[in-house]
């Protein structure tokens, strides 16, 4: 089949199960589209005291404080957050070092809302007093999830299309076979002559 023959088919396809391609096509749509168009992040350097500014949220570091894990050393920052004046959940974001391993981990707090996430991971100091701290802000992050549900919705509506059923036990069809023209006969006509010949 040709490329040509292979989209007009699929283009046929589109045409004849709307539903179905458009919960699919909506469903891909809201799961990554919207999160990736309207996503926003700020690295900044932070002190204790500052503020940064990101989405209309303003974040605050608080203290910053050295714990002790069951098999690791973190630096733990606590960061106020406030959006139009009103305060939300402080977060704590981490910075660990596992005692095998040795290797700097980031263990990035979240506050979790049905239209965003808000993430905040702790980075590296950068001096005696000061962090790298990074912001993100992820609006419609859920969202993926309800694309997924409209993806296996079409595909639930493909899957229940009667068209594509097959009875158990019952044989395929078989495509039948041309017509026989005239041509055909007269050729048949001959082929016996001869041999009865």
């Amino acid at each position: 089949m040709e490329f040509r023959e292979s989209v007009a088919l699929a283009l046929s396809a589109l045409r004849a199960n709307k539903l179905r391609s458009f919960l699919t096509l909506l469903g891909t749509i809201v799961g990554v589209t919207a999160v990736s168009a309207f996503e926003s992040e700020n690295d900044v350097r932070m002190e204790i005291g500052d503020t940064a500014q990101l989405a209309g949220y303003t974040v605050k570091l608080e203290r910053v404080e050295e714990v002790r894990g069951p098999n690791y050393m973190a630096t733990r920052a606590l960061l106020s957050v406030e959006r139009e004046g009103r305060a939300m959940p402080p977060l704590r974001p981490e910075r660990r070092v596992y005692n095998v391993s040795r290797s700097p981990m980031s263990e990035v707090a979240i506050d979790r809302g049905l239209t965003r996430d808000l993430y905040i991971a702790l980075g590296d100091p950068v001096s005696a007093t000061a962090w790298s701290v990074r912001l993100h802000h992820k609006p419609f992050v859920n969202w993926i999830w309800i694309g997924c549900v409209l993806m296996a919705a079409g595909g639930l509506l493909a899957v229940s299309d009667r068209r594509y059923r097959q009875v158990a036990g019952q044989p395929l069809p078989q495509p039948s076979a041309p017509a026989a023209g005239p041509s055909s006969n007269r050729r048949g006509r001959r082929q016996a002559t001869a041999r009865a010949g």
